[in-house]
């Protein structure tokens, strides 16, 4: 998990966002997977992310409405939803981007309990997730996070995400470091070997995976 972690900062670190994002949105399910083996993809993952991210981005802060991403008002909250994304909608997310190569979320099985047209246009999940980044042209005012209601968008700013999961997989990481059964798991994960590394693990007849 360190190596892909590291992977991650440099991709960060590089700008590389469509990289950076594919790996941030594949990485719980990996931690999900050591917390809760016996768990489907879909379970660990909402609660991993519910537990370590979401609350990273609760509705109590700042909504800002907009049209095309240009913010043209700010209003504090009035929402029964106390976040803007939970693991439910994280996970709609994941397989979008990661199986379809899609911003629309809207089609995803994991949503469709959570949809209701009734309520409140803050209160809905949305059907289209949006990445930015900052391109320094414009000294506009973003949020690191927002729902656009008169488009049903979530808009996520992309470098603030992967670094907000980056941090949670740290905590996390320190959270099981004294649980012995998620630390065996967690050493089969995937590592890169270079031939001469490759070679001193056969000569210490080291499983190839470990």
């Amino acid at each position: 998990m360190e190596e892909l972690l590291r992977s991650l900062e440099k991709t960060i670190e590089q700008k590389n966002w469509y990289a950076a994002l594919i790996m941030t949105i594949t990485l719980p399910d990996i931690a999900g997977h050591i917390d809760s083996p016996t768990d489907d993809s879909q379970k660990r993952y909402v609660k991993w992310f519910d537990e370590y991210i979401k609350q990273k981005y609760p509705t109590t802060n700042k909504v800002y409405y907009g049209i095309e991403g240009l913010v043209f008002g700010v209003t504090q909250a009035h929402t029964s939803k106390p976040f803007f994304i939970t693991g439910e909608e994280c996970y709609a997310i994941r397989c979008t981007i990661l199986h379809e190569g899609s911003y629309k979320i809207n089609g995803q099985q994991v949503l469709k309990n959570m949809k209701d047209d009734s309520l409140n246009i803050i209160d809905r999940v949305a059907d289209c997730v949006r990445f930015t980044f900052e391109d320094n042209t414009t000294n506009a005012e973003y949020a690191t996070i927002q729902f656009i209601g008169n488009q049903n968008i979530l808009q996520i700013n992309v470098s603030q995400f992967c670094i907000d999961i980056k941090d949670g997989l740290y905590k996390w990481m320190e959270d099981i470091k004294l649980q012995p059964a998620k630390q065996e798991r967690l050493k089969q994960s995937l590592k890169i070997f270079t031939y001469s590394n490759l070679h001193r693990y056969q000569q210490l007849k080291i499983p190839r995976w470990a």
